[in-house]
């Protein structure tokens, strides 16, 4: 088995880099998903679905906490299959066409030479097939999906549109990579900011993370890592006191 049920409408999909969440009608098997992976995913994720019950055109909805290649590269896929692609304004950028990429620009190019060639390659290895149209969307703004309503947050610093999304009732919080729940590299099971060298302003994903952690969540599904359901914000405060600002 690939899904891993968390509730009886939330379906964790691991993949190769990250995680897809399922929210499924168990009735109509409609289906909002938040993140899509590697383009290379499309089988495995296709796979998850299928234990489900959710073929590709029960996709109704894809929620997109960013554009980095992990989180977007079967975006289109959807799309084409009906799917509604909603990402913040400033994301779109780099899911629109003409193409736009996250390695820095300018003199910041030359600054964070490390950063530029690393997402030049990942562009090249595992790239983010444009659509022709993603609906924008904006902090605060609330979208319905099987599970309920969700709240969009914004979230920016690790890209500038990052989004989490809220179930404010269930106290659940979907925090793609403002805070992820596995330390990178190290790879041990524990809250943590995504890597610096894939992270556009260091001091704004650390406010960005403190702020969520400010909303007392109940569970957090993140987008690396696996979820964090018993004491999560007793242990999110913890370690958000480690954050230097």
């Amino acid at each position: 088995m690939i899904s891993r049920r968390i509730t009886s409408q939330i379906t964790r999909i691991p993949l190769a880099w990250s995680n897809v969440y399922a929210l499924t009608d168990p009735l109509t098997f409609e289906t909002t998903l938040i993140d899509t992976g590697l383009q290379k995913d499309l089988p495995r994720l296709l796979e998850g679905l299928a234990e489900i019950g959710v073929s590709p055109q029960k996709v109704r909805r894809v929620l997109l906490t960013h554009g980095h290649c992990d989180h977007a590269g079967n975006a289109a896929y959807f799309a084409a299959k009906g799917a509604e692609i909603v990402a913040h304004s400033r994301e779109l950028p780099y899911l629109l066409k003409p193409r736009r990429t996250y390695a820095p620009t300018g003199l910041r190019r030359f600054s964070r030479l490390l950063s530029t060639l690393l997402f030049f390659a990942g562009e090249k290895l595992y790239p983010v097939e444009r659509m022709e149209r993603v609906t924008p969307c904006e902090n605060g703004d609330v979208i319905f999906t099987p599970l309920g309503d969700l709240e969009a947050i914004h979230s920016p610093g690790h890209t500038p549109g990052h989004l989490a999304f809220l179930h404010r009732e269930k106290d659940i919080l979907f925090s793609g990579d403002a805070i992820l729940n596995i330390i990178p590299v190290k790879l041990t099971a524990s809250p943590s900011l995504p890597l610096r060298v894939f992270t556009e302003d260091w001091s704004e994903a650390k406010l960005s993370a403190q702020s969520l952690v400010a909303l007392r969540p109940e569970q957090m599904l993140s987008g690396h890592g696996s979820p964090l359901t018993e004491n999560t914000t007793k242990i999110l405060q913890k370690w958000a006191r480690t954050l230097r600002m």
